[in-house]
């Protein structure tokens, strides 16, 4: 059987980021990328900072 879990990775900010092209990105809900980091402001985003990217890990069990 299958299970997964939720993993949350660092995403390093690059020039033409916006957090719809990181969920786009990762295939996450732009939802779910803002709630992981609500003490950053989506519309002030900089080049180097760091998000959290919540993505799916599977593993066999």
């Amino acid at each position: 059987m299958e299970q997964s879990r939720l993993v949350i990775r660092a995403y390093k900010i690059k020039r033409g980021d916006t957090v719809c092209s990181i969920a786009r990105e990762f295939n996450i809900s732009i939802i779910s990328l803002l709630k992981v980091n609500q003490h950053k402001n989506p519309k002030q985003l900089t080049i180097g900072d760091t998000l959290a990217v919540p993505t799916e890990d599977s593993d066999s069990a």
